[in-house]
């Protein structure tokens, strides 16, 4: 069941503006990574031998990439994950925790729940919760349905649809609905149409021109999924289904490439000395690499080492997007003796464990008779973005909008969905009253 904060939890202004202004340079990183297929191929090419799903994505691509792409732009909204840490005791410091290219979700209800502390506060009067101006404005559901429009229009054809891909059961229906209706109210002209993938199974055909054809008669101009990120239930007919839709017309968020792009081991490679450089301008590329932490592959042995001795100080990561999927503490020693014996390194990365700075609040659960009190929480801010372009041109870029979760110190995973944590809102301070509020 999903939560929200009781309250909104303060945070440097300085992290703050920092992940807003690098948005913009990672949007463009991962667009021109996307569009090497040389470097993805290299990149995975281990990961796929050791994870079936990798595996079955990059021969998609491989697909696409021979016959040659017949989509003229492709859209992704992104999400780019964070958490600072106070590093001796007067400085902050901003670490990524992940960049995700799919299904990057809950911006209607992250601003929403913004919307309920700013009211809270006037009604409570709380003299440290009530200046308008350090709740940062959330533009997420609008800038993401802008995105979506501008590529519409790209498409050249008004009668086509905006078709969004969703899951049997989808408990995120609040979100995407938001999402559907900001559309609507910013261009009329749009129709968007919701369909699962196994409807989309015995509806949806490629005419003689390659255009993405559903119910007999209806085509489509993008294909927005929310679902078919994860492995789960991913039947033979499903991948079929991907294929056609990636050989289309249809402009897609995203496109194969792109969530490939948003793999953990591209992640890690992107951290290697000189491979951002050859995608960013140098100003650009110590902007992103500012925000780096620590990212190994399983085959330094140095580093695997050093996380069986401290596993307390890494993350161990697989390919895959949502919460409930890392290993974390003492369990890390025994997966990896696992992963050595099944020879799956290449399946999974050692990120090093940001240590976030905690401050008390009290996480709603909805549930009836629950007790609230005030816990030890640690947040993570995502910043939204969104990027329109192909392997030529970038035609549009821009960052939309924040999610701020925050869940209990001692969980370990912190996706909403999954269940692990809870919306929340930023409350700016500049960092001399950040520093006071985390000594006190």
């Amino acid at each position: 069941m999903g939560s929200m904060t009781l309250f909104p939890t303060k945070y440097p202004k300085s992290m703050y503006n920092k992940a807003l202004a690098v948005q913009s340079a990672y949007n463009e990183l991962y667009h021109k990574v996307a569009n090497d297929y040389d470097f993805l191929k290299e990149a995975l090419m281990g990961t796929a031998a050791a994870d079936d799903f990798v595996q079955r994505q990059l021969e998609l691509y491989d697909t696409v990439h021979r016959e040659g792409p017949a989509a003229l732009f492709s859209l992704a909204i992104v999400r780019s994950d964070y958490m600072y840490e106070c590093t001796d005791g007067f400085n902050f410091k901003l670490g990524q925790i992940e960049f995700n290219t799919m299904a990057s979700s809950m911006a209607a209800v992250s601003t929403k729940v913004g919307k309920v502390h700013r009211y809270m506060a006037r009604i409570l009067e709380d003299p440290c919760l009530y200046n308008g101006d350090s709740y940062p404005v959330n533009d997420a559901v609008p800038a993401i349905a802008d995105s979506i429009i501008k590529a519409w229009l790209l498409y050249s054809n008004p009668k086509a649809v905006v078709m969004f891909v969703l899951g049997k059961k989808d408990s995120n229906f609040a979100d995407i609905r938001s999402i559907e209706y900001a559309i609507l109210e910013r261009n009329p002209d749009v129709k968007v149409v919701m369909k699962t993938a196994d409807a989309l199974q015995k509806t949806s055909f490629l005419n003689e021109d390659k255009r993405l054809i559903i119910d007999d008669n209806i085509e489509v101009a993008l294909v927005y999924y929310r679902s078919l990120y994860a492995p789960n239930g991913m039947t033979e007919e499903f991948w079929n289904l991907r294929l056609l839709i990636e050989r289309s017309k249809a402009i897609k968020c995203p496109s194969i490439p792109y969530q490939l792009a948003g793999t953990k081991k591209v992640q890690q490679e992107l951290s290697r000395p000189g491979v951002v450089e050859r995608y960013l301008s140098p100003e650009k590329a110590a902007q992103v690499r500012s925000t780096f932490v620590g990212l190994y592959s399983l085959k330094n042995k140095e580093v695997v080492e050093a996380a069986k001795a401290n596993p307390h100080r890494y993350v161990l990561k697989p390919q895959r997007e949502g919460g409930g999927n890392n290993t974390y503490g003492e369990d890390i020693v025994a997966k990896l003796h696992e992963i050595e014996r099944l020879g799956e390194s290449d399946a999974y990365i050692l990120m090093e464990r940001i240590q976030p700075t905690k401050q008390y609040n009290c996480k709603l659960n909805g549930i009836v008779g629950n007790y609230c009190r005030c816990e030890p929480t640690v947040s993570e801010l995502g910043i939204y973005g969104a990027i329109i372009g192909n392997e030529d041109e970038i035609s549009y870029n821009t960052t939309a909008g924040y999610l701020l979760r925050t869940k209990l110190q001692h969980v370990d995973e912190g996706g909403f969905c999954a269940g692990y944590s809870a919306i929340d809102t930023p409350y700016l301070l500049s960092d001399e009253d950040m520093l006071k509020e985390i000594g006190e």
